[in-house]
């Protein structure tokens, strides 16, 4: 008799997502977020326990489910989201009128080495969108699926952040691009020299077309002037001794 192969059940992956619901049922003023799908992000709880900061670059966005949790973990009172999906103004605008403790100012645009203009491949899963190509070996994977291509602003990161009001201290950058995190933190020379910790998704499988190497992102930060302080596995990645992809957690020293 063949056996049929059923999928590993990611059991903190399932308690994470229920957690997310538990803090979106407990107040009323949270419903209007439930009933567009987002959710804080949780899952760095740990990982930056403890830590307050004043402002916080958001880079790569989404919907704004990091700028949410930054404001109820980490004290935010002024955030700057970036992020390149076309329809994203409006619907983080949604998400920053939740915000009311917080100033929320929003780049619809993404962040480079050099200004220009990309195509983004906007995937299934629109947090899993990327200037660059999914790779081949990625293809059966739904939420990877490719449903758009259109062409999108880039822009120097130090250009478009330091036009903006002051990054009062103390500053937190985090960075989730799916694969271009190198071309961006190439362009955020400045804003680094500034910021007290950055909070950067890195990933160790392929899964773009000529993603960044993570060995090249810790090393950048390590010249920086950082010094890894945390690493945490992305949820939904496969909890193996193996990372698929991982938040790396970096502190000036």
């Amino acid at each position: 008799m063949m056996r049929v192969r059923r999928p590993r059940v990611d059991g903190a992956l399932i308690a994470l997502r229920l957690s997310k619901l538990s803090w979106l049922m407990r107040r009323r003023n949270r419903w209007t977020l439930l009933r567009r799908g987002v959710a804080p992000s949780l899952e760095h709880d740990d990982l930056l326990a403890g830590r307050h900061y004043e402002t916080v670059v958001d880079v790569g966005a989404n919907l704004g489910q990091f700028a949410i949790w930054a404001v109820e973990a980490l004290g935010a009172r002024r955030i700057v989201c970036v992020d390149p999906l076309p329809d994203v103004g409006a619907r983080l605008s949604a998400t920053a009128a939740q915000l009311h403790d917080c100033h929320v100012e929003i780049v619809n645009a993404a962040l480079g080495s050099r200004q220009g203009s990309r195509t983004l491949h906007i995937t299934a899963a629109s947090d899993s969108s990327s200037l660059l190509a999914v790779a081949p070996t990625q293809g059966s994977r739904h939420a990877l699926r490719e449903v758009a291509s259109p062409e999108v602003d880039v822009l120097v990161g130090d250009d478009a952040l330091l036009e903006l009001a002051p990054l009062h201290r103390p500053l937190l950058v985090k960075i989730d691009v799916q694969g271009s995190e190198s071309e961006v933190l190439q362009g955020l020379t400045e804003v680094l020299g500034r910021a007290d910790a950055v909070l950067v998704e890195v990933s160790f499988a392929d899964v773009y077309v000529g993603q960044s190497d993570a060995s090249d992102v810790i090393q950048t930060m390590l010249d920086a002037g950082f010094a890894l302080s945390g690493i945490a596995r992305v949820p939904g990645s496969r909890p193996t001794w193996t990372l698929d992809q991982a938040d790396l957690f970096f502190e000036r020293r």
